[in-house]
């Protein structure tokens, strides 16, 4: 997307604005991507995806409900 900034013609929306280049850099940090395989095809595929992806170290993270950390905040 480009936007027309005064006096300097147009330009990418990220060169123009430092507010949309680091929402753009937090949004790519933030997306999150998944590969979903039967259990006996486990293994191949995830060797697969980390080196299609080029994922040097499996990421180390736990999904939890909202709610859990609601309950967790309250005790």
């Amino acid at each position: 997307m480009k936007a027309l900034v005064m006096d300097k013609g147009m330009k990418k929306l990220t060169d123009a604005s430092l507010f949309v280049k680091d929402l753009e850099h937090v949004q790519i940090e933030n997306w999150k991507m998944g590969v979903f395989t039967p259990k006996e095809h486990l293994e191949a595929v995830s060797k697969a995806a980390y080196d299609f992806f080029e994922i040097e170290t499996k990421p180390k993270t736990k999904q939890i409900a909202l709610t859990d950390l609601l309950e967790n905040d309250s005790q």
